[in-house]
């Protein structure tokens, strides 16, 4: 920053007239889009929800936090976890293998460490891990958790929100990372609770209004269906039966109701109370 001339930018030009325009001549008809994030315009901040695409890193407590932001586009947002494990021991030797082990701290590149990463979440949600096996499985399922919230949220706001590009598909190396699929080609947890939560039709229950503050509001079972898309007249001319139940930990049912949803054409929005 100390070299560049005083009113000089980060190459501004570049991005908003040299680019755009080479585009144009080039390839017309072609979109250009300058930056990620943007909000289309440098008088707005490139992170607005309201404008363009958003890089959301700064939900509220992460995981169900995802829910208190509704960017039109998010085009970057992940959870982290370690490797599996089968590739953590093909990667490193038996003594690098505890909880916090140097070797694997030195594999840790993200701001703040196993402590910021994963640590509030763990003490949330699990007891205390007996072993590093059991470590490894409650850090990938809390990134299950976490992409299929946000994944189920988003889709669920449609029409507002339309896209969706997750940080990260795959890794380079066997080393904490926000990937859904590890250095050897292994998946995740969360490869699978994304590849639910973007199947084509999808029911799920969301909390609405200021229930997403966690003070009040309500639940509402969504269904989501990508044939919205299609044929708008055949599907807003279906009708979907849903049976909601509310089961108790050792699996008795305390509550059932049978809802009839009719869809929107807007692809997924809230169908019933």
């Amino acid at each position: 920053k100390e070299r560049l001339s005083e009113g000089q930018s980060w190459g501004k030009k570049y991005w908003l007239d040299t680019l755009p325009r080479a585009v144009a001549r080039d390839d017309a008809g072609t979109p250009y889009w300058a930056e990620s994030p943007y909000s289309a315009s440098m008088e707005r901040h490139p992170n607005d929800p309201d404008h363009g695409d958003r890089h959301t890193w700064d939900a509220q407590a992460k995981i169900e936090g995802y829910r208190t932001i509704l960017p039109r586009f998010s085009s970057e947002f992940g959870h982290q976890s370690p490797p599996c494990i089968a590739t953590l021991r093909e990667s490193f030797p038996p003594e690098a293998l505890m909880i916090s082990s140097e070797a694997l701290k030195l594999r840790q590149k993200a701001w703040g460490g196993d402590d910021f990463q994963y640590k509030p979440f763990l003490d949330a949600r699990f007891r205390v891990a007996r072993g590093f096996d059991e470590y490894v499985a409650q850090a990938q399922h809390l990134q299950a958790r976490a992409m299929d919230v946000a994944m189920r949220w988003l889709r669920a706001n449609a029409p507002r929100s339309m896209g969706a590009l997750i940080w990260q598909w795959n890794d380079v190396w066997a080393g904490h990372s926000w990937s859904l699929v590890d250095v050897a080609g292994r998946v995740k947890p969360a490869w699978h609770a994304v590849r639910r939560a973007c199947a084509p039709r999808l029911l799920s229950i969301e909390p609405t209004g200021d229930f997403v503050q966690l003070v009040g509001g309500q639940l509402e079972v969504v269904l989501v269906d990508d044939r919205a898309f299609e044929d708008v007249d055949e599907f807003t001319s279906a009708r979907v039966r849903a049976i909601v139940q509310r089961i108790d930990f050792h699996g008795v049912v305390r509550a059932e109701v049978e809802l009839s949803l009719t869809p929107h054409a807007s692809g997924g929005l809230p169908a019933a109370s």
